[in-house]
């Protein structure tokens, strides 16, 4: 029998409507731009399932719908680890917004890794609602090379993103108060995250920055490219002989990248809306 935790809660406040936010969790064609690389979503006739690299479980439909309240409530099981999980999508809120979501997933799998993934799905299914450029979605494709990959797309010219990079103070606003650089060739590269310091071995203004990881021969690697009006910001980080590693740190980076993407499109001074 697989070993499972306690349930898996997580919540957003959204800048839109219930209705609008109801339709994005039962819309098919909405579910496969926000959600699921996958989806056959019609509640009014009993289907709700979705499957595909950008949600867990096997790669076929595996969930049954049990109950809707249209507009307020979705619950579902779903097929994990070989176990019948529940999983209960509450929504509250009146009239133009904003509305709060609140996830209920349980019993989750051991290693199912389904806090990460719900507070990256719901963050998106913001984005979505709120008509904001979409970040990427968690893949959760096996990584066979040991290196974790995440981006962003970023309202921002590449000096503010940058900044955010190398700041400290801009650096502690996303990473957390703890974090420290030094922002030199050599000089030293600490989120505040635990492991201690790595040191920096690229600097290119506006372009490019890489440091190691404490306690370990990976090399953190961010990125900076011209993206329409935007800016793409890419990070690599490893190798690391664990792949199971690699692919957790996938999600942990973006879940980053996300809280740098709100410091840098404020420093940048362009909207976050378009």
């Amino acid at each position: 029998m697989s070993t499972v935790h306690q349930p898996v809660r997580a919540s957003i406040r959204i800048d839109a409507p219930p209705a609008t936010v109801y339709a994005a969790l039962t819309d098919a064609d909405a579910m496969r731009r926000w959600f699921a690389e996958y989806a056959d979503i019609a509640p009014d006739q009993g289907r709700y399932a979705f499957w595909g690299r950008y949600t867990p479980g096997p790669a076929r439909p595996a969930q049954r719908l049990v109950h809707v309240d249209p507009g307020r409530l979705l619950r579902l099981d779903w097929e994990l680890s070989g176990t019948t999980t529940r999983v209960e999508i509450a929504l509250e809120g009146t009239g133009t917004g904003p509305t709060d979501v609140r996830v209920t997933h349980e019993p989750a799998p051991a290693g199912s890794a389904l806090t990460r993934f719900w507070t990256l799905a719901l963050g998106v299914l913001a984005e979505h609602t709120e008509g904001r450029v979409l970040s990427p979605r968690y893949d959760l494709t096996p990584v066979t090379d040991g290196v974790a990959r995440a981006r962003i797309p970023i309202k921002a010219d590449r000096d503010a993103v940058f900044a955010c990079l190398t700041d400290p103070r801009s650096v502690a606003k996303w990473a957390g108060e703890a974090a420290s650089v030094q922002a030199e060739v050599g000089g030293h590269y600490d989120l505040g995250w635990g492991p201690g310091p790595g040191r920096i071995r690229v600097l290119e203004r506006g372009r490019e920055l890489a440091h190691t990881w404490p306690r370990s021969d990976a090399l953190v690697r961010w990125r900076l490219f011209d993206s329409g009006h935007c800016t793409r910001l890419e990070l690599t980080h490893g190798p690391f002989d664990d792949t199971t590693l690699a692919a957790a740190l996938q999600g942990d980076w973006q879940r980053s990248l996300r809280a740098l993407r709100r410091v840098g499109e404020s420093r940048g001074g362009r909207p976050a809306t378009v």
